[in-house]
């Protein structure tokens, strides 16, 4: 609009030299209308030659023809800033097992259309003719990553009850930055085995007999084993039946001929949202191994823990919790978590990019918990309570409701709970 401005001002100006007439006031009324200095750069010159002392009647035409129109000017007055985007394509190479005729690969990822960080989408992938597999996501900015896991499963099967390839033992997701100008990624996963309905085995009963640090078995009401295992992808959680005496059991309808690996937990609580990952002191990273063979419907395996967890007793009552961020996480980032007592759990969106929420019920007593993010470029990201990442605290006697502002700026971000 500064340009309109000086265009309305410029035929005025003209006028009254043209009419030879100057008079203090009009001048002082001029000089309070010229533009500031800002806005004279950014607009075309039009002074005339330094020659001359004043401006003829007959040039007043062609120095409105030198005057850019109102329409141009607009247009440029806010830039367009573009972020480019890629539409990345994954190409899987499969090892380790030729995929029979019944079987699939298949992808799962938040960043399919309709996924989010916390419900995953799947997808089977293309078989190409090269004999590679392959998924094209949807258009995504630059320099953002991409997150899937790859599995082999029955076509008529239900929804993640294939086989995880070895890359993502232990539910670890496989990681893709799309580059600038880059659309198309080459993986290559492996598996170990592969659902074959000709050869499954119904009705197996897996067995753990656990104990504590000394020997003795770990049977106290309120202790729950919870188990992910290779043939659910990790997606499916098994609450496994206390039968007394630390013994633990879990019966599944069917399991494929092959490999086979249970990752059990201890936990104080049977609700699979607030798991503590509490491994035992003989589990390592990618769990205990079984190799499922015809016939045979009966496993068993002992574990370990020097942690015992402390089950609940008492009242609980219900934690509410925003958090309010003072800065936006940016397109396509992760949902942030809340990690209470050491449960790692997605907060929820609200329609304020800054506000996220969480909802539960705890028992009566301490509890802890923390605010974690994690950035492509530049890694994890946390609010604590202050500088020395000491977490936020809560003594639960009743149903409480609380918020935290802050930010994930850094590694360590100190929050403010109220």
């Amino acid at each position: 609009m500064k340009k309109n401005v000086l265009t309305l001002l410029l035929p005025a100006l003209l006028v009254l030299a043209a009419c030879g007439g100057t008079t203090t006031s009009s001048s002082e009324e001029m000089a309070s209308s010229t533009p500031t200095e800002e806005t004279s750069s950014s607009t075309p010159d039009v002074t005339p030659d330094s020659s001359s002392e004043e401006i003829p009647a007959s040039s007043s035409s062609s120095a409105e023809e030198e005057t850019p129109t109102s329409s141009s000017s607009e247009e440029d007055d806010e830039p367009v800033i573009v972020i480019p985007t890629v539409t990345p394509t994954i190409h899987v190479t499969v090892e380790g097992i030729t995929v029979l005729e019944e079987n699939g690969i298949y992808i799962g990822s938040p960043n399919l259309e309709g996924a989010s960080a916390d419900v995953w989408g799947y997808a089977e992938m293309t078989l190409d003719s090269d004999g590679t597999y392959s998924y094209t996501f949807p258009e995504t900015e630059i320099e953002q990553y991409i997150l899937f896991q790859v599995y082999v499963q029955n076509k008529e099967g239900n929804d993640w009850s294939g086989v995880l390839c070895d890359e993502c033992a232990g539910n670890k997701d496989i990681q893709v930055l799309t580059l600038e100008g880059q659309n198309d990624y080459d993986v290559t996963v492996t598996f170990s085995s592969q659902p074959d309905s000709s050869n499954v085995v119904s009705d197996v009963t897996f067995t753990l007999t656990a104990t504590d640090s000394q020997g003795n078995p770990i049977d106290e009401e309120g202790l729950y084993i919870i188990a992910y295992d290779s043939i659910n992808g990790g997606g499916a959680e098994t609450v496994w039946t206390n039968n007394g005496n630390g013994v633990y059991s879990y019966t599944y309808d069917s399991i494929p001929v092959g490999a086979f690996t249970i990752n059990p937990y201890l936990e104080a609580t049977d609700d699979i949202t607030k798991i503590t990952w509490n491994k035992s002191d003989t589990l390592g990273e990618a769990g205990y191994h079984f190799d499922i063979k015809a016939g045979v419907n009966a496993y068993n395996f002992a574990a370990t823990w020097t942690n015992i967890p402390t089950p609940s007793t008492g009242d609980s009552y219900k934690v509410n919790i925003t958090l309010t961020l003072t800065s936006s996480l940016g397109e396509n980032a992760q949902y942030p978590q809340i990690v209470f007592d050491g449960s790692w759990i997605p907060l929820t969106p609200t329609d304020d990019e800054l506000t996220w929420t969480y909802e539960s019920t705890y028992a009566e007593g301490a509890h802890s918990f923390y605010f974690y993010w994690w950035n492509a470029t530049e890694g994890a990201h946390a609010i604590y309570a202050d500088a020395n990442g000491s977490l936020f605290s809560i003594d639960l006697t009743g149903d409480v409701t609380l918020a935290v502002t802050g930010a994930f700026s850094g590694e360590t971000s100190v929050g403010t709970m109220a």
